[in-house]
């Protein structure tokens, strides 16, 4: 995987090329938002538009990110994701904690990041399902909960 760093005002776009596979890619990945998060950045884009393929070393890459824009804190939003990326990224649940757009300039332009961080704090998100029926099936309507809290 290759990382393009160009920076865009006060935001970073990071444009990701080639497979986002393996623990090596999180790493590289991670120092990276930590090292734009010390620099003063409060905003980054994850550009995945030229990502051909992601594992779950991958999905573990875009957590740490996750992690890493937590600890600065730095908005992290991912742009141009490719639908069979977006489904495992949607299925990994990390939807939830991370905003996509379709576009670079719309995750910019996005009123609700503004450049400043969602919340400093810690994220917490947690996932309830009622048990199985008799007959397998799942009666509930498994509920995803989630909440942000400051400090």
């Amino acid at each position: 995987m290759q990382i393009t760093e160009r920076l865009i005002g006060n935001d970073v776009v990071l444009r990701l090329q080639g497979k986002l596979t393996g623990l090596n890619a999180g790493d590289l990945l991670e120092r990276a938002v930590d090292r734009i998060g010390r620099a003063g950045r409060r905003r980054i884009v994850l550009d995945l538009n030229e990502v051909s393929m992601i594992d779950a070393g991958g999905l573990a890459s875009l957590a740490g990110a996750c992690r890493a824009s937590l600890r600065n804190p730095v908005t992290l939003t991912l742009a141009h994701v490719p639908k069979r990326i977006h489904t495992l990224i949607a299925l990994a649940r990390l939807t939830a904690i991370l905003a996509t757009f379709d576009s670079v300039e719309d995750a910019l332009n996005d009123a609700s990041s503004g450049g400043e961080p969602a919340s400093s704090g810690v994220m917490h998100i947690g996932y309830t399902t009622a048990p199985r029926g008799a007959s397998g099936q799942d009666r509930s309507d498994s509920r995803k909960t989630g909440s942000m809290a400051t400090p």
